[in-house]
């Protein structure tokens, strides 16, 4: 059988060394469900749409250098969204408890004063590394 398209469910690249920013153009990826780019060296924002992609339930970004606002304006947040040990600034306020409820979990870093709707754990924890493993072992099975 002759693969002719496919579709991209998960990009699963923690510790993989990656630099720079994340490109505009994974915010094309529409049927996206996990996104890891956990522990790299990833500099500047989020792209503007990539948290409103409607299938994308795990975002794992913590340990890089990613600043900015996290925004998820308008649309549901993922379910599980990690930028905790980066540089972000803010999480917009009209997002709690609104959009990250009790089915969602934001976690940032501990230390910070982000948002009330924010979840901290200690770097051992890893909630959404968790959730992306049984995702993904799901799909296989």
């Amino acid at each position: 059988m002759l693969l002719t398209s496919f579709t991209t469910v998960a990009l699963v690249m923690g510790s993989a060394g990656l630099r720079g920013t994340i490109p505009e153009h994974f915010t094309a990826l529409d049927n996206l469900a996990v996104l890891d780019f956990g522990e790299n060296a990833l500099t500047g924002t989020l792209p503007t749409n990539l948290l409103g992609l409607s299938n994308l339930d795990i975002v794992r970004l913590r340990t890089n250098k990613i600043s900015g606002e996290v925004a998820v304006r308008g649309f549901t947040a993922p379910a599980c969204l990690d930028v905790s040990d980066n540089d972000i600034s803010s999480v917009s306020e009209d997002q709690c408890p609104a959009i990250f409820g009790d089915n969602s979990v934001l976690i940032t870093t501990c230390d910070s004063d982000q948002c009330d709707c924010c979840t901290c754990v200690d770097q051992v924890d890893d909630v959404c590394r968790d959730a992306m493993i049984a995702f993904i072992l799901n799909q296989f099975s």
